[in-house]
């Protein structure tokens, strides 16, 4: 799925690029933004094309005032799904999506062969890869205005902006849905289902789904979004029948698709990552965030359910890994917390 690339986004890219320190002549710059875009236009994408990327760029506009370094984040953004893929084996280890970590990698080559100086770099490298997790300002008040002294307000916006797609007017997130749906028709419905109603229960339990003050807007529109998929959900698990429905009938883009699907056999599903995202744009919490937005994206779409080849031992030793690395992730955000706890008693 290709779209036209609109100019301001190729000239965007040039002068975030200059902001950064790049060296690199203009006429590099364009011919970079090209071969990111590239990577955008890779096969198997349908929600996470160039047009995820542009209206990630468009809501970053939205809460740069905030910012510190607003061109490292939409660097950040152009590099965030560069590696991307829904293969089984990728899905079912959690590594689906938009995979932030490679696209960390492939990113800082890129940005270090224009001369973006190595800390700059670093620091969108660091933004990528810090879309995999949930900022740590959900335990304050948002009305506190000294806890974004103590967070990081660019990254904060970097994954409100990702998420940002859940906010979508109705129409347009039905479309989303299809997109993403079709993104991962190899998977058993089920799975996606099933994981998919986890996801959006456990959006729709925060007390905040955007954590940035500029981002607050989007919330009250995603919950009614999340509400209304959730419904849909519960009544495709209760009816066992109706999976075509989810798709968009204004959008012949996808609708066609999805029913031949769904006919053919049971591998076809219906909606969206950092989460998740994470990809659901996805994005979400430590898991979520990471594999297929949310966006993201949802930014995350994590899979609870193994692949049929994987086998039992092979599965529990799967589940026992993810326990400890879930572990680990709640022991160093206590840490964290307790940490900046301190920091702030001693100021």
């Amino acid at each position: 799925m290709s779209t036209e690339i609109p100019q301001w986004a190729v000239q965007a890219f040039v002068r975030s690029a200059q902001e950064a320190g790049a060296t690199a002549s203009p006429t590099e710059l364009v011919e970079i933004s090209n071969e990111l875009l590239a990577y955008w236009r890779g096969p198997g994408r349908y929600y996470h094309t160039e047009r995820h990327l542009f209206d990630l760029l468009k809501r970053i506009d939205t809460v740069a005032p905030e910012t510190q370094n607003a061109s490292l984040v939409r660097l950040a953004a152009w590099g965030h799904g560069v590696v991307f893929s829904t293969a089984d084996q990728d899905v079912y280890t959690r590594n689906g999506g938009e995979n932030y970590l490679a696209s960390a990698e492939l990113a800082t080559k890129i940005y270090s062969q224009i001369g973006i100086p190595a800390d700059s770099v670093s620091r969108i490298a660091e933004l990528i890869t810090g879309m995999r997790h949930r900022p740590s300002a959900e335990a304050h008040s948002l009305t506190d205005s000294k806890i974004f002294e103590r967070i990081d307000i660019d990254q904060l916006a970097l994954n409100d902006a990702h998420r940002g797609a859940l906010a979508a007017q109705p129409q347009s997130y039905k479309k989303y849905l299809a997109r993403v749906c079709q993104e991962y028709s190899d998977i058993p419905r089920e799975h996606f289902i099933a994981t998919r109603k986890e996801i959006v229960t456990r959006l729709l339990a925060r007390k905040h789904l955007f954590l940035s003050p500029l981002a607050a807007q989007w919330e009250q529109q995603a919950r009614e979004n999340l509400t209304a998929e959730l419904e849909r959900l519960d009544a495709i698990l209760r009816n066992g029948s109706g999976f075509d429905q989810m798709a968009d009938t204004k959008n012949q883009l996808a609708q066609r698709e999805i029913a031949d699907a769904v006919q053919a056999e049971s591998h076809s599903r219906q909606l969206a990552e950092d989460c998740l995202p994470e990809e659901y744009l996805c994005a979400p919490s430590a898991t979520e965030l990471s594999r297929s937005s949310l966006e993201d994206e949802p930014e995350a779409t994590e899979w609870a359910t193994p692949a049929a080849p994987i086998s039992a031992d092979e599965a529990a030793a799967a589940q026992r890994e993810q326990i400890a690395r879930e572990s680990r992730e709640l022991i160093e955000d206590r840490q964290r917390f307790a940490a900046e706890k301190r920091t702030a008693n001693k100021k």
